[in-house]
């Protein structure tokens, strides 16, 4: 597939093995040399290593072909099946390395993104990646419109709603600056406000009912809005990104 398809960038975000259970077989080597998976030569060429995850170069090659193709491998094992890395800051710089790498080389095939199962570690990362992309070029993110389109094609894509969530943090934590890479001076301003409660006119603020429900999430007028914090609010952020059954935790996420 890999060939026919001539791809360019792998991400995979599973480990080999958890326990006795195998995750993904090892395609690649992992220290230089070959292997030969029927007519396909793998070759790894050189490997770097970041906080948290391994940046592989390899050369592809059919047997028959005597010009081979250079493929970027990203491989983040430390993701647990099912569950989120523990700090947003390493797939933010994760995820960051993939995105820059992708505006960097010509677009000759699509990218490659897997985990075990290919569905919840995969959807999150693509959901995360491809709002950096939108928000890189300036344009407002909407993280719940890209799950639900991702369903659209491929079932339980971000498989739960602690992936979900965490997405958003991730965006967050990015959007403040917490990858060393990020072009703080395309930084959009407006890419967070995007998933603050609004009124829907602005004679809303006016009925009695709306500032009842909302008052408790405004900061006093005299203390500099904190459009992080507020969305972070314990009992906040779900109610402002999930409908309400997804609060059930009988229910599934969006």
């Amino acid at each position: 597939m890999v060939w026919e398809q001539n791809v360019r960038i792998i991400v995979m975000v599973t480990a080999l093995r958890h326990k006795d259970v195998v995750l993904c077989e090892k395609y690649w080597p992992l220290k230089q040399g070959s292997v030969y998976h029927g007519l396909i030569q793998v070759t790894t060429v050189c490997r770097t290593q970041g906080p948290d995850y391994f940046i592989t170069t390899i050369n592809l090659r059919q047997r028959d072909c005597p010009i081979g193709r250079t493929i970027r491998h990203y491989y983040y094992p430390s993701w647990p099946d099912r569950g989120v890395p523990k700090d947003p800051s390493s797939l933010c710089a994760f995820t960051n390395q993939v995105r820059l790498n992708l505006e960097a080389i010509p677009r000759l095939g699509p990218t490659v993104v897997h985990c075990s199962a290919g569905i919840g570690r995969s959807g999150t990362l693509v959901t995360l990646l491809w709002m950096m992309q939108l928000c890189a070029r300036g344009i407002r993110p909407d993280i719940r419109a890209a799950v639900e389109d991702l369903r659209l094609h491929r079932m339980w894509m971000v498989q739960n709603l602690e992936q979900y969530v965490f997405v958003h943090q991730c965006l967050l934590h990015w959007l403040r600056g917490g990858s060393s890479t990020y072009p703080h001076t395309q930084r959009p301003s407006s890419s967070v406000n995007h998933i603050q409660a609004q009124p829907h006119s602005s004679s809303a603020q006016g009925n009695p009912t709306w500032r009842r429900r909302h008052q408790r999430r405004m900061l006093p007028s005299n203390q500099p809005q904190n459009t992080v914090q507020q969305i972070l609010q314990p009992g906040n952020l779900l109610r402002r990104l999930l409908p309400s059954s997804a609060s059930n935790p009988g229910s599934h996420a969006p």
